[in-house]
């Protein structure tokens, strides 16, 4: 049974399991340069204004928060290199990372060391299923998840109007990875209709890094063509 806990506790147990020190070290892993430098961006803007907030406040039981940031580039390799000097310079929380097989790649390194990893972006499913240890959660919602709650919007949206095709006016796009092909199983195992389906080169995916097959919910993106005609 998944059960849900707290950021805040699961905070405190990571921080109280360590002995007291001048500083407690938290660590943030996540794409400060490449392709999607922006969430990194994102990420270190939030992560720093957090640790001003709580040291402003007075720490936590007195302890100030020290914050360390590390770049994996959303690539496995580094992330496994990005974990281990996180781990080497003392943290005891790392928030991060950012894309799926990064943070399905650093994991094993945090659990190893008994540090508290918490992915805020990670939909993976095998990155809470195959966790090497208790000490790993993520806070977005599972790709399948999400697979079957996009189904039930298009399936809703289908019923109010008539489709135009066989395939329902409904348009899947991947980005070719194996997650994304997984989740649009999902979505279309889910559907009525057949829908059609494009899939981005490379070129594309390097065009338009953000709009798709960001942790694998390329397939989020479903138009309805009747939708479209009756927009033009």
């Amino acid at each position: 049974m998944s059960r849900c806990i707290p950021a805040a506790l699961l905070l405190g147990v990571a921080l109280h399991s360590h002995p007291a020190a001048a500083d407690i070290t938290v660590g943030l892993a996540g794409p400060i340069t490449g392709s999607l430098s922006d969430r990194g961006s994102q990420m270190m803007l939030g992560a720093r204004q957090a640790i001003a907030d709580i040291n402003a406040a007075g720490g936590l039981n007195g302890e100030m928060l020290n914050l360390l940031i590390e770049d994996d580039s959303c690539d496995p390799k580094q992330a496994i290199a990005a974990a281990e000097q996180l781990v080497n310079k003392g943290a005891v929380l790392v928030v991060g990372h950012y894309c799926n097989q990064a943070s399905i790649s650093a994991s094993s390194v945090y659990s190893e060391a008994g540090v508290l990893l918490i992915s805020p972006a990670a939909t993976a499913p095998e990155f809470t299923d195959s966790r090497p240890s208790g000490l790993v959660f993520r806070i977005g919602p599972r790709g399948d998840k999400q697979a079957l709650a996009v189904a039930d919007v298009i399936k809703a949206s289908s019923n109010s109007r008539q489709g135009t095709s066989d395939s329902g006016g409904v348009v899947i796009v991947t980005n070719g990875s194996s997650i994304d092909d997984a989740n649009a199983s999902i979505l279309k195992a889910k559907l009525s209709v057949a829908p059609l389906e494009f899939r981005l080169d490379d070129s594309e995916r390097n065009e338009w890094p953000t709009a798709f097959g960001i942790d694998g919910i390329g397939f989020w993106l479903s138009v309805r063509t009747s939708a479209l005609s009756a927009s033009a």
